[in-house]
């Protein structure tokens, strides 16, 4: 399962409820559109960092990186990559 795959799944069980909202996809605006509040965002934030086994610092932390799936990826991409040079140096 991709990390997309994954973060939708989790979002649609633990934040909706399983209800999908109309027009939500893995391309869907989550903070933009009102999908995750403020709240819901800590939870994520907290589960990918268990689940992938990395940290977020404050400058991490903003709209940009936790808007869709796809920035989430690419984030969680990001951070992965950051552990495993840093593990290896």
């Amino acid at each position: 399962m991709s990390i997309q795959d994954e973060l939708y799944e989790l979002i649609l069980k633990r934040y909706l409820m399983g209800r999908v909202p109309d027009g939500f996809d893995k391309s869907s605006n989550l903070i933009d559109s009102g999908i995750l509040d403020s709240f819901m965002l800590v939870g994520l934030i907290s589960h990918i960092e268990k689940q992938y086994g990395v940290k977020f610092g404050d400058g991490d932390i903003v709209t940009d990186n936790f808007n869709s799936l796809p920035a989430l990826e690419d984030i969680i991409k990001q951070k992965i990559r950051q552990k495993t040079a840093q593990d290896e140096a």
